[in-house]
């Protein structure tokens, strides 16, 4: 004992030392040595004001500035992100950043903040804001002038052929049959308004526009039975690619159908040609029960463009088995043929499921898939006459989001306007540019220091907010805050809050003043990029209470070390290896980048990733396992053969010729019949071993805390049964394996075990491991029975709790026997000291049926886990005997087996397989599988 007091204490045994202190802090310099705090990060405030609301507390306007000012850079950031400026991936600032990393003190707060966030951010917004506006404005104008110029390009040609149909009809009929009488009843009403276009009041007329081609069919319904067929409907497809000047979305050709297709045609012509136009293509054959013979088949092809959509999944329907189907439930067997005959027609479909690769908005976000139609556009042409039937187009074009365009019938003004609109593109493509150069320069201006407000932003709030649990004395003169730091910073503390009035020449200071309080403190554990890690893994199971053990001391080895136990072959080892120290060796330029979800993780756990590394590569030389390959590293096998018939075979039986294998597993185990077995029983017992000891562990761990606490209640009616129970049971299992494995016997634990309880006084025989087993086992059994079996198997529980209650209500009564009687106060302040004071100690009010229960359920809990928690170390031994087999399967099956083929294709693709299978299975999730086993040995069998 006098030797454990000589050693120096650790840090992350026993938590910080903590004090209640007091602030009054004058209110001009109260911002600042709010922020000086902060920096520190050793100071936790608490709330004084937790019965008012957020918005109606002192500095509700501020924080409310600070989110208006997050807003507008966030929309900075955004603008940037579309701008290409700002990679999505690229460096963001860490919460742990410091001031001097971004060049900004804290004087510099008030006039970064306020002036650039109230003045220069609000003008750069509005600024942006205009600009975003008019690029809007002119990229509508764009679109509709190249929409314009396609409807003069498509609708002319309809003119221009119309004109020239007209007047050639018009000549014809005035030769032979102008002046027949039934020659208005023959002819059709556009024949009807070209011959009388002179003559009639109203002439023909004509709309012509862009429509979307998916509703060009719909449309032209629509028209005909609103002008009920007085008119006449023309169109054409448009290949180019265009945006949408209401929707501004881009329109092209992204995904078309061919059928019928041929499949010669298809392989020959199709797929070729397309494919080097950036398509990408499904096909499905019809099936030969109808066409027969040996011309081509005819199918489906869906062509998607390879650098917008990546093909998710395909459904092939054949119509003919939906037939047979159907009439197989539905029709008579008499008229079964018959409707066979007529639905057998050997129609298809396919049906392709596209994902989107990207949009003009960005990527989409991940896990969220948007469903994309993608249309084309047809320039239309309808011809018409009558004021109310284009009343009555116009109506229909509106609804079906028709662009109407005008087109002269002159062909020298079709060419005029056409110059014109070209003319008009070219100077609005050099004013998009000039305004995309304005925009951009304007947002590189912001880059720069965009990351710096960022950070100062969320600190004034931060600040701002924890102001905000702070109260005013009666003269509103100064500001009253109560909170906890450790002992350690006191000092830094004091010299934070004496710098704050000096820095803005105040006369006043800041009072830090330390009471004592009935609270509980907090728990703060003191970490660095080592030992942070660890204490994550702790605290996600829980947090210890204050000055409790803290358990992350013996994880820091016990964790990465199970991991190893499970994952034991030091060729992996070395891989994981590799990877943690280059997240280590370039962690200042990883922590600088946004990542992942998953290698966040890693990241955050690179010392993790070491330590497992290294322990893999230890338990891995200790099963002598390279990629599932044995190596003759630490010298010569111990076993020989003893003729020269075994060296291959491995089935006669090995001589020791001499002593045992220096370091690990005899390399000869490798490849024997009783590989398995002998593998297994190591494994299998090591595991108990590591089990009982880490569970003992634990145990000791109570008692530490007991001890510290001074509660000898504790440790003699919870820490001595539970030690006691343990290890008359597993203690000696594992005290009997090791004895097993220095005296090399042959006894069966099992039977030792299990007849212990049943036939203590049976005689030993070849199960006897030392002398005196049985007389030791026998006394060993009465203890047992009379402590842990009497009363239907849980006396001792019983009166482990019985005990511990009664001790605990006997010290709380006496304890507290004072506090029974009233306090006497004069004021109501000493009246609302005092009602604290009672709510301090509610926590302590004592009930004797509850701590009985508790204890009770409690001591149950232990017998049967202790149980159950060794059988759950069993898979120690599991997961190490699993990561065995696959990576010897990887190696014989798919790289030995490989390389043994004379085909050059096979040795390539199992050269390939081998390292896909070997880091996607057994270097990912089997390494993701021993971390989360790992963790639930710590989470649940070490920590309760």
């Amino acid at each position: 004992m006098k030797l454990l007091k000589k050693l120096p204490s650790m840090d992350l045994m026993r938590s910080e030392e903590m004090i209640f202190f007091k602030l009054i802090i004058p209110v001009e310099s109260a911002h600042r040595a709010v922020s000086y705090l902060g920096e520190l990060g050793l100071v936790q405030f608490k709330d004084l004001n937790d019965d008012k609301s957020p918005f109606k507390r002192t500095f509700v306007n501020q924080v409310k500035l600070c989110g208006e000012l997050s807003r507008k850079l966030r929309f900075f950031k955004d603008q940037m992100n579309k701008a290409g400026l700002l990679s999505s991936d690229g460096p963001v600032m860490q919460p742990d950043i410091e001031l001097k990393e971004l060049e900004v003190t804290s004087d510099d707060f008030d006039f970064l903040l306020f002036f650039f966030g109230l003045i220069l951010l609000t003008e750069r917004e509005r600024e942006l804001i205009e600009m975003n506006a008019n690029s809007e404005q002119l990229r509508r104008s764009y679109s509709e002038l190249l929409e314009f110029k396609i409807v003069l390009q498509k609708a002319g040609g309809f003119l221009v052929s119309a004109q020239t149909c007209a007047t050639s009809q018009e000549r014809e009929l005035d030769v032979n049959v102008i002046l027949k009488d039934d020659y208005l009843d023959t002819v059709s009403l556009l024949e009807q308004e070209l011959w009388h276009e002179q003559s009639s009041q109203f002439g023909l007329r004509y709309i012509s526009g862009i429509v979307c081609k998916s509703k060009a069919l719909s449309f032209e319904k629509m028209l005909f039975r609103a002008t009920r067929g007085n008119m006449l409907f023309k169109q054409a497809p448009v290949e180019e690619r265009l945006m949408d000047p209401v929707s501004t979305e881009m329109v092209c050709i992204c995904v078309f159908v061919f059928f019928p297709v041929q499949s010669d045609h298809f392989d020959e012509f199709f797929a070729p040609e397309l494919d080097k136009h950036g398509y990408q293509a499904l096909y499905k054959k019809k099936t030969t029960e109808v066409y027969t013979g040996t011309y081509a088949i005819d199918g489906c092809a869906t062509f998607s463009r390879r650098d917008r959509f990546s093909h998710v999944k395909k459904y092939e329907v054949e119509f003919n088995k939906a037939a047979q189907s159907l009439t197989d439930v539905v029709v008579p067997i008499t008229q079964k043929k018959a409707s066979l005959s007529r639905l057998l027609k050997d129609n298809v479909a396919l049906i392709a499921v596209l994902e989107a690769k990207f949009s003009n908005h960005g990527a989409d976000t991940p896990g969220k898939r948007q469903l994309l139609c993608v249309v084309e556009k047809a320039v239309f042409v309808v011809f018409f006459s009558g004021e109310k039937i284009k009343t009555s187009i116009v109506i229909i074009c509106e609804a079906f989001g028709a662009n109407r365009y005008p087109v002269p019938e002159d062909i020298t003004k079709q060419r005029q306007l056409t110059l014109e609109v070209l003319s008009r593109l070219s100077d609005l493509e050099a004013t998009l540019d000039a305004g995309k150069r304005q925009q951009n320069n304007a947002l590189m201006e912001i880059e720069l220091p965009l990351q710096k407000w960022m950070y100062l932003v969320r600190k004034e709030k931060a600040v701002c907010d924890t102001l905000n649990m702070l109260n005013f004395d009666v003269t509103k003169k100064f500001l009253l805050g109560e909170g906890w730091c450790p002992i350690f910073a006191k000092p830094q503390i004091q010299n934070a809050l004496e710098r704050a009035p000096n820095d803005i020449n105040s006369q006043m200071g800041i009072i830090f003043h330390v009471k004592d309080t009935m609270e509980s403190p907090p728990t703060h554990f003191r970490t660095n990029r080592f030992t942070g890690a660890f204490q994550e893994i702790v605290d996600a199971y829980g947090i210890a209470r204050y000055q409790e053990a803290n358990p992350t001391v013996y994880t820091v080895i016990t964790f990465p070390f199970l991991f190893a136990v499970m994952f034991g072959d030091w060729g992996h080892g070395i891989c994981l290896l590799l990877g943690a120290l280059i997240l280590i060796a370039f962690e200042r330029k990883i922590g600088s980048q946004k990542l992942g979800s998953f290698m966040e993780m890693a990241f955050g756990g690179r010392y993790v990733i070491l330590l497992m590394a290294l322990f893999s590569i230890y338990c891995g030389l200790i099963y002598n396992e390279f990629f599932s390959v044995p190596f003759h590293i630490f010298g010569e096998t111990a076993y020989r053969c003893r003729d020269s018939t075994c060296s291959d075979s491995h089935t006669s039986g090995l001589l020791k010729f001499r002593g045992p294998y220096p370091f690990g597993v005899d390399p000869s185990w490798r490849g024997s019949r009783t590989e398995l077995p002998f593998l297994n029983s190591l494994k299998m017992k090591m595991s108990i071993l590591l089990g009982v000891t880490q569970m003992n562990l634990g145990i000791l761990l109570s008692y530490l805390n007991a001890k510290f606490y001074g509660s000898s209640i504790d440790i003699w009616c919870q820490f001595v049964p539970q030690v006691i129970f343990l290890n008359s049971l597993f203690g000696y299992l594992a005290l009997l394996i090791v004895i097993k494995w220095c005296t090399g016997s042959q006894a069966d634990l099992y039977h030792v075990m299990i007849y212990m309880f049943l036939s203590p006084t049976e005689d030993l025989g070849e199960n006897q491991l030392f002398r005196g087993q049985k007389i030791l086992q026998f006394v060993h059994c009465i203890i047992l029975l009379a402590d842990y079996m009497v009363n239907f198997g849980y006396c001792c529980c019983s009166l482990d709790a019985l005990t511990k209650a009664l001790h605990l209500e006997k010290r709380h009564s006496k304890r507290y026997q004072g506090h029974r009687y009233g306090i006497f106060v004069s004021s109501e302040r000493d009246l609302a000291k005092a009602d604290s004071t009672k709510a301090d100690q509610h926590h302590q009010d004592f009930n004797f049926s509850e701590v009985f229960v508790h204890q009770m359920i409690q001591s149950i809990e232990f017998a049967l886990g202790a149980v159950s928690n060794t059988a759950s170390y069993l898979r120690l031994w599991a997961l190490s005997l699993a990561h065995s087999e696959l990576s010897t399967i990887f190696y014989q099956k798919l790289l030995l087996l490989a390389w043994g083929s004379e085909k050059i294709g096979i040795r390539i693709a199992g050269l390939v397989a081998f390292p896909f299978a070997t880091v996607s299975i057994l270097l990912v999730m089997e390494t993701l599988s021993a971390f989360l086993h790992a963790l639930r040995l710590h989470w649940v069998e070490f920590m309760n």
